[in-house]
């Protein structure tokens, strides 16, 4: 088994769409919805709670097409 497989397995489950999807109807609607300054400025409040973010994940989430790589990954 693939190390992601549980995840996208996750998917096919009802109850765990309907969570994520929180009354969009599709992950594209529901990923256009998230504001990434919003979530830039909670993960440096989580920086500071917490400890450092490691340099890969600052450029993960630096990256302008995050919302459009992570909804192509979810779409496939």
């Amino acid at each position: 088994m693939l190390a992601d497989t549980p995840l996208i397995k996750s998917l096919d489950h009802v109850e765990y769409m309907n969570a994520i999807l929180d009354g969009n109807e599709n992950l594209k609607k529901r990923f256009e919805k998230i504001d990434s300054c919003m979530v830039t400025e909670k993960l440096k409040v989580e920086q500071k709670t917490y400890g450092k973010i490691s340099p890969e994940m600052k450029k993960i989430i630096q990256r302008p097409d995050l919302p459009d790589e992570l909804t192509s990954l979810f779409a496939a």
